[in-house]
């Protein structure tokens, strides 16, 4: 799923380093 949709994969890292930045 990750190589069909690499668009959720960099959805998915950029909310995580925006969850981190908030932290």
């Amino acid at each position: 799923d990750v190589v069909a949709n690499p668009f959720i994969s960099n959805i998915i890292l950029t909310h995580r380093n925006k969850a981190l930045g908030d932290i």
